[in-house]
């Protein structure tokens, strides 16, 4: 079979979804179950070694300027060449598909905010992602979720006929997610940042939604008895969601703890990786997600994740990260500071993470997704 992958968010520097196809694919070139696969890049092909397996093609599929936009390239320009190419089944990872693909479509959707909560989304731009969104549940012969949750909103939304199409898929965790045994991580930070004091940490895009501001206020509750603390934020805002690293600066400003918080739009691996593995928390109180990757991620490091009470968070992490609830500055404060203080139930929720995270492995997300697109061709049109 000869599987069609758009793969254009391996782009640049990967995110969220970026980062879930980067590790279907690594394990796909290791394993594609006997199939040929032609991934498809908008403006680059990156240089990645799990890329250029024989069973791997890559085409640069560029568009005159006006298609040269996002989802204009997946609606114009992505059809007519896996039409050329007679691609048997397209995969799409980035929750729409191309409307009118010649071929059955497989969809990853991770979330549906911009659907149940459209207030946090620019007008037309909400506008267009949920019309795609409601169409490509429509036209996709599978649907893949991440969570039991997703997969509720989507039946809730768009319809309980589309139930058969849909697969849940966990996500995975890379394994060099992993606790520091031999205190590395923290030398490194020392050399690298200066850190030598504990800290929390935060990562992810600065969605409006996980609270930000909320760490920042609890946090400097938390300084007055613990001055020497610290507070990591890692993460940015994409341009549509503009405004949320200017609100934080000037958070920092007039709480008057900017000498106390470090911002990193973006972070490489190795240093993220060291920040995951010496936090005394990853504070995440999202009130709604697709998954969360961060949090799991900090649960392989063997670093306790500090969440609120939204359905995919208590889900996913199964028990694992203490939960905040009723999510106030208070509360989330109190648990900051439990964590900090009282080492027998950090050490616990350390322990309950790794044993979440074990179970949690991207063979099985590949495998899934593999499962869903073999299931798609086999099926009569």
């Amino acid at each position: 079979m000869l599987i069609g992958v758009d793969a254009r968010e391996l782009e640049g520097k990967p995110h969220g979804v970026g980062r879930v196809v980067s590790n279907i694919l690594s394990q796909w070139a290791a394993d594609g179950g006997g199939h040929r696969f032609i991934l498809y890049f908008r403006n680059q092909i990156p240089s990645l070694d799990f890329l250029r397996q024989p069973h791997f093609e890559t085409k640069l599929t560029r568009a005159p300027g006006p298609l040269d936009r996002g989802r204009i390239w997946e609606q114009a320009v992505l059809p007519l060449q896996i039409k050329k190419d007679r691609v048997d089944v397209l995969l799409s990872p980035c929750y729409t598909i191309p409307l009118f693909a010649h071929c059955p479509a497989v969809v990853m959707i991770y979330d549906i905010s911009f659907q149940t909560r459209p207030e946090t989304y620019p007008f037309l731009n909400g506008m267009l992602w949920r019309w795609l969104a409601r169409w490509s549940v429509r036209l996709a012969r599978k649907v893949i979720v991440c969570s039991d949750f997703t997969a509720g909103e989507i039946l809730s939304n768009y319809g309980q006929r589309h139930k058969h199409k849909l697969s849940r898929a966990y996500l995975g965790i890379e394994e060099k997610f992993k606790p520091d045994h031999n205190e590395e991580s923290k030398n490194r930070l020392a050399s690298r940042f200066g850190i030598a004091a504990p800290f929390f940490l935060f990562v992810g895009t600065l969605f409006e939604r996980r609270n930000v501001p909320l760490i920042v206020r609890a946090f400097r509750k938390l300084t007055l008895k613990h001055p020497g603390c610290l507070l990591v934020v890692v993460g940015s805002n994409t341009q549509e969601f503009g405004g949320e690293t200017a609100r934080l600066k000037n958070l920092l400003r007039k709480c008057q703890i900017e000498d106390k918080v470090m911002h990193f739009d973006y972070l490489p691996e190795d240093d993220l990786q060291a920040f995951l593995r010496s936090a005394v928390g990853l504070v995440y109180p999202s009130t709604y997600e697709g998954f969360g990757l961060p949090m799991v991620e900090a649960m392989a490091s063997g670093t306790p994740a500090v969440i609120s009470s939204a359905p995919t968070l208590t889900e996913v992490s199964d028990g694992a990260a203490y939960v905040v609830d009723p999510l106030t500055e208070d509360a989330l404060c109190s648990a900051m500071t439990v964590l900090l203080e009282d080492p027998r139930v950090r050490d616990e929720f350390v322990r309950r993470g790794l044993e979440r995270a074990q179970k949690l492995d991207w063979g099985q997300t590949a495998s899934a997704v593999l499962s869903a697109i073999e299931e798609v061709s086999a099926i009569k049109p």
